[in-house]
């Protein structure tokens, strides 16, 4: 059987992406072995895709062409994620990008399995917390002032009793994957986090603020975006559940747990 290796030197919420459209190839009879970064050894053996020693090509993850143009489109025009499937080195689909895009927006194709000891330790961080706990994930490196959090409402959110802030703090894979399958909740940014929550059922509260999330994410059934009033918002399909805001308050995240 022939084995296609790669080099996918990117973080952690596009790698997330890059495993769902990988195994949209395996059912297709295809396979791989991947370079990757060492941290993210745990999410590639949960996916069942090798490690590659030696690799020639490596895949660029592009934006396409309309990227965060939201409109009536087709969605690989404006979604990251459409837009690269299938896109080289990946082999060529027969099938139309809508198909796929139809297959790649279902629940993933598997999910998070914490060992327990990392499940004790998510437990012994969050029991001084009042349920339910919700974890927040709202500052970043990447593209801050369009993805951040505002400092005022990340401070009101990140002062809630029931809030344990994951910011400022370098994890392991293995510890992140604790917290979120024994948190209760999530608010997060367009970011590695919110992408990894969608494999493990977590309830997930994105905030959005000049980027919009049906460019950046894969549908979760489990999540609400949160994104600024735009007439595109009425003609997306409704298994993106967008909440419209024109201003956003902790109150109204918060809500989502029926916490004040």
């Amino acid at each position: 059987m022939h084995i296609i290796k790669l080099s996918f030197p990117h973080g952690l919420g596009d790698t997330c992406h890059f495993l769902t459209i990988l195994k949209l190839y395996e059912k297709r009879g295809y396979r791989f072995a991947i370079r990757y970064d060492l941290w993210l050894d745990k999410l590639f053996r949960l996916a069942g895709i090798p490690f590659a020693t030696s690799v020639t090509t490596w895949h660029p993850f592009n934006h396409p062409w309309q990227f965060n143009k939201v409109s009536q489109t087709a969605v690989c025009c404006y979604n990251k994620i459409a837009g690269n499937i299938p896109s080289r080195p990946l082999p060529w689909l027969d099938n139309s990008v809508q198909d796929l895009w139809e297959e790649l927006r279902q629940p993933p194709p598997f999910t998070l399995q914490p060992e327990e000891r990392f499940i004790n330790e998510a437990r012994a961080v969050l029991s001084p917390l009042p349920r339910p706990w919700i974890l927040l994930h709202g500052k970043g490196k990447s593209l801050p002032e369009q993805k951040n959090i505002p400092d005022a409402l990340y401070n009101q959110l990140k002062s809630n009793p029931h809030v344990y802030c994951l910011d400022g703090a370098r994890r392991s894979f293995e510890a992140l994957e604790g917290l979120l399958c024994v948190a209760d909740g999530l608010i997060g940014i367009d970011s590695g986090v919110l992408a990894l929550a969608r494999f493990c059922g977590i309830k997930v509260v994105g905030l959005f603020f000049d980027l919009h999330p049906c460019a950046v994410c894969l549908p979760n059934p489990n999540a609400t975006f949160f994104t600024p009033v735009s007439a595109c918002n009425k003609n997306l399909p409704s298994y993106w559940n967008l909440q419209e805001y024109s201003e956003l308050s902790a109150e109204q995240i918060m809500d989502r747990w029926k916490i004040e």
